[in-house]
């Protein structure tokens, strides 16, 4: 989908890492004994549900004092019922149920002495085969060293996942590795980047700034990501529950506007220039593992702006009373419940018409359609509807990019 760093975020000391040597007994199983089950997916998109706190009876009339801001329901324009089109891929991250570390285990063979590690199981690239979800599959891509996803018996997971994959994503900012083939006693030796560990020497990964998945609203990618998540019928995943139900959510919330002007609008109607200013962030942060933003990457600490303009001589539309100027974009709020106000600005023929819609409390996996009218020299915003972003909404996204 992009280019994109994927820290490990929230927490900005990790706890030791777990260190896998040869007498960890807890991750450690006898290949004789070892279970053949591979990580299974099936893959959707959460349906968002309606905040108990946030009702349209308590938003604040819109500037015309026309109506409130409403809630609305999807209305379904794709007939076809997969949640993702073939050939899509997932990243996932397998981590220790216990610790959120790196998730892996040592196999021995039966004489005891010769041992192989296998993991750690990060950034896992899983691609979808069909377009209808009744028959759509998901396939591991192995990986250089990796050709499956096998899991033992008894060592317990957790995953986490994002959307779309990128092979450069890391869990926290760090690449991990093991040693390839220790034997009897040798310990094994965890890689973390340019730093070697041996076993009981605690490693603490200190991360600077503000650690995250980055999205960059301004490249109209819709990012998703599941939050840590157990197998289907269990609490944590293992050679005996290998199945996991992955729900996406939308890590961004999609903002659509509709200009128009009525029939009697005396002009050319050229939209030339588009501007929103307001609380939310184009650039931030997100922890894959909990859901939450934990930065938002802002020019001030209270707004961001989304600024269309038209290249020299040209215009971004002409409009008239049935085709009007219809853009959305993508970004994170500044904060999913307190209302921020928006300002709109609209170059029409030259004249700048300017807009606020107060008291909106903008929140993630939700779609905001805007539409204003040109009426008597004021833009005028007409009723906000706030709907559910299903995988069966309209989004004609622009990237400002």
């Amino acid at each position: 989908m992009k280019q994109s760093v994927f820290f490990k975020t929230m927490l900005s000391v990790m706890a030791a890492l777990p260190l896998l040597t040869a007498c960890d007994s807890e991750n450690v199983v006898a290949t004789n004994n070892q279970a053949k089950n591979e990580l299974r997916v099936n893959v959707g998109i959460a349906t968002p549900q309606r905040p108990d706190n946030i009702s349209p009876e308590s938003r604040v009339v819109n500037p015309t004092g026309a109506t409130i801001y409403k809630w609305g329901s999807a209305a379904p324009e794709n007939v076809n019922p997969a949640n993702f089109g073939s050939g899509e891929s997932i990243g996932i991250f397998l981590r220790d149920a216990a610790t959120e570390g790196p998730y892996g285990f040592i196999t021995w063979d039966g004489s005891g002495t010769n041992a192989q590690i296998t993991g750690p199981y990060d950034n896992l690239r899983y691609t979808s085969v069909g377009n209808y979800h009744s028959t759509q599959v998901w396939n591991y891509v192995s990986a250089p060293g990796r050709p499956s996803v096998t899991l033992p018996e008894g060592v317990y997971s957790q995953l986490c996942a994002y959307y779309p994959y990128d092979g450069s994503v890391t869990y926290d900012g760090n690449k991990y590795s093991y040693s390839s083939s220790p034997y009897g006693s040798t310990p094994y030796t965890l890689i973390q980047g340019s730093i070697i560990s041996s076993p009981g020497n605690e490693v603490s990964d200190l991360l600077s700034g503000n650690a995250g998945w980055l999205i960059d609203s301004s490249t109209g990618i819709d990012y998703m990501y599941c939050p840590a998540t157990g197998p289907v019928g269990g609490t944590y995943i293992d050679g005996n529950l290998p199945m996991v139900n992955i729900k996406f959510h939308h890590a961004q919330t999609c903002l659509k506007f509709k200009i128009s002007v009525p029939s009697t609008f005396s002009g050319s109607a050229n939209v030339t220039k588009f501007k929103v200013y307001g609380g939310f962030a184009m650039k931030s942060r997100v922890d894959i593992w909990t859901g939450n933003v934990t930065d938002r990457i802002m020019p001030s600490a209270t707004a961001d702006t989304i600024d269309v303009q038209a290249s020299a001589s040209s215009v971004l539309k002409t409009i008239n009373a049935t085709t009007p100027y219809e853009t959305a974009y993508f970004c994170v709020p500044l904060n999913e419940s307190v209302p921020t106000n928006l300002s709109i600005e609209v170059t029409i023929d030259g004249h700048t018409y300017r807009a606020t819609i107060s008291a909106l409390t903008l929140m993630r996996e939700w779609i905001y359609e805007i539409p204003l009218m040109l009426t008597q020299g004021q833009l005028v915003v007409n009723q906000v509807e706030i709907i559910p972003w299903t995988i069966n909404s309209s989004i004609p996204v622009t990237p400002l990019l």
